[in-house]
């Protein structure tokens, strides 16, 4: 994968969307930059497979398949370590990115090495804008970030970010983005994030935590921010 720029699409249970989805983005995007696709299949247990392995005979996409579900993280980390393009554009398949929102945060890839995609507004549940708030607080009082929305997906990397960035990825296990985000703003590489657009999320989209795991998601949050603060108190 050598053109200038791959989108990346994480994918999990999708066999009704995914096929929209990839296809919607490579129209938009296509026509003006060369793209190369790649998605990240994360054991699914629909037919998302079968529809990945037909859309490779279609279009420029190279579909990783993956036998055990991993989780987010673990198929992040497989995807992001096949990038091999100048830039990396990571975009979910749960229906909220929008591709035309991708020229908003394209305009400022050759002046950063990230540029994220701060969500205008979250069709989230209350109380999951509410632990986000915090933890995005918690997360700026720590860290002195230049950005807010530090677990947006939706964003435009840098190859050597990744490849620098990557391999220390662990310590955040429910906010893989918000843990790249730091990590790569402690080591000095510039990051600027621009408002855009999303829509809800397909009903085949990623499910939210239940109330049952909430209580051990927070305190994983807590003690992963407080060993990030330590772990990247030298940077």
């Amino acid at each position: 994968m050598n053109s200038k720029l791959t989108v990346l699409f994480p994918v999990h249970n999708e066999e009704r969307d995914v096929e929209n989805v990839i296809c919607g983005c490579y129209r938009e995007l296509s026509a003006r930059v060369p793209v190369l696709l790649l998605a990240v299949e994360d054991g699914s247990t629909d037919n998302t497979k079968d529809v990945l392995r037909r859309m490779t005979s279609q279009l420029p996409l190279h579909a990783i398949l993956g036998p055990i579900r991993l989780g987010y993280s673990g198929a992040m980390k497989v995807g992001l370590s096949q990038i091999e393009s100048d830039l990396v554009f990571v975009f979910d398949s749960d229906g909220q990115a929008i591709p035309s929102e991708f020229w908003k945060i394209y305009e400022f890839a050759e002046r950063y090495d990230m540029v994220l995609g701060k969500r205008a507004l979250r069709y989230d549940p209350p109380y999951r804008l509410f632990i986000s708030k915090v933890f995005h607080l918690l997360a700026s009082l720590l860290f002195r970030l230049p950005v807010k929305d530090i677990d947006t997906s939706f964003r435009i990397i840098r190859r050597d970010v990744i490849r620098n960035v990557l391999p220390g990825i662990g310590t955040l296990k429910h906010s893989f983005w918000a843990e790249f985000t730091i990590r790569a703003c402690r080591r000095g590489y510039t990051a600027i994030e621009v408002s855009v657009r999303t829509a809800p999320r397909t009903q085949s989209g990623t499910t939210l935590y239940g109330w049952k795991k909430l209580p051990r998601v927070i305190v994983d949050q807590l003690i992963g921010l407080l060993k990030l603060r330590t772990s990247t108190a030298n940077r």
